[in-house]
């Protein structure tokens, strides 16, 4: 895997993903500027190759619906750790969903 960009805002996150193409994006939901919910449903109308896995302190069910609603591949509690990312990083990239039970 390598890194190809970085955004601070939803604004940019969408900006980046329309000028590097990436595979997987990595997507917080609290950004300034614009969410990360309302960034990821912008990419993926544009990209909807790209794979899109949330990974927020929100661990709220409603959320989690509306990314499995907007078609996103995954979502991770902070509250999991870094373990958990690596595995949802792995499903995803196996063509695979990655939600809390």
């Amino acid at each position: 895997m390598e890194v190809v960009g970085e955004a601070s805002n939803g604004a940019e996150a969408i900006k980046q993903a329309k000028n590097l193409y990436p595979d997987l994006i990595i997507m917080d939901i609290s950004m300034p500027v614009l969410d990360g919910l309302n960034a990821a449903e912008i990419v993926k109308k544009h990209h909807p190759e790209t794979r899109i896995l949330l990974f927020s302190m929100h661990n709220v069910p409603e959320l989690i619906e509306r990314a499995k609603h907007l078609g996103l591949n995954g979502y991770v509690p902070k509250e999991e750790g870094v373990p958990s990312l690596l595995d949802a990083v792995n499903a995803v990239r196996h063509n695979q969903t990655y939600f809390p039970d």
